[in-house]
């Protein structure tokens, strides 16, 4: 089986499964939650992953991981603004959008950039109040773990 065939079959793979996440995007109900979230690899090449969260026709919750993009610098303004604007684009979300909310701290100004982009194409999201700047159960698990770390070697010497 030569390379060739194989990055072929998974591409087609990746293309039939993608068809079938749009269709299933179109036919819910409801509107669609984006998450944004960040990550940068130890080369320091950093990426943004997008993930929608929604209710489909059955009443079941669903996730799936939309993009990921890779960013020379992930967190920045543009990048956020980029990430949102191609995945509503490339799968179809005008008008199905609710809410979007980014993992770690966001920028004032990236959620300020981000705001207009998503009023226009989805008026009923009650003039982009729910673009959240943060997560806060995100908030709460980091600041727990900063705390745990920072108390390591106390609980060392309790043990």
């Amino acid at each position: 089986v030569s390379f060739d065939n194989v990055q072929g079959d998974c591409v087609a793979t990746y293309l039939a499964e993608k068809q079938n996440v749009v269709k299933s995007l179109q036919l819910i109900p409801g509107r669609i939650c984006l998450t944004l979230d960040f990550w940068t690899s130890k080369l320091t090449l950093g990426y943004v992953f997008v993930t929608g969260h929604f209710i489909d026709s059955d009443w079941k919750i669903q996730k799936k991981l939309l993009n990921v993009l890779m960013e020379s610098y992930p967190e920045s303004d543009e990048a956020l603004s980029n990430a949102v604007a191609n995945c509503v684009s490339e799968w179809g979300l005008e008008g199905k959008l609710f809410s979007v909310t980014f993992n770690h701290p966001a920028s004032k100004a990236a959620v300020e950039k981000i705001r207009p982009q998503i009023c226009i194409k989805n008026p009923g999201i009650l003039d982009g109040q729910l673009v959240i700047g943060n997560c806060v159960a995100r908030t709460f698990s980091g600041l727990a773990k900063d705390v745990l770390e920072k108390g390591k070697d106390v609980i060392k010497k309790i043990r």
